[in-house]
């Protein structure tokens, strides 16, 4: 993620992420997750993440998260 030096707004540079790409991630002060990217929406990560053997899909805050591609 890249982030305004003019501080208010946040600009998020996902490239190279497309819908269906595996991802890890890693929350701050959460537990690491795997899942399945979907798409970024004003300011939140939307993917799909396998919880006791189900599909869920999560809905995460882009502050303070680190994602990778796998």
């Amino acid at each position: 993620m890249n982030f305004n030096p003019n501080g208010s707004s946040l600009i998020y540079n996902l490239s190279g992420l497309v819908e269906g790409d595996q991802i890890h991630v890693l929350p701050a002060g959460g537990n690491p997750d795997c899942g399945v990217f979907i798409r970024v929406e004003d300011g939140f990560l939307i993917w799909v993440k396998n919880f006791q053997g189900n599909p869920v899909l999560a809905i995460t805050s882009l502050d303070g998260i680190s994602i990778g591609k796998i």
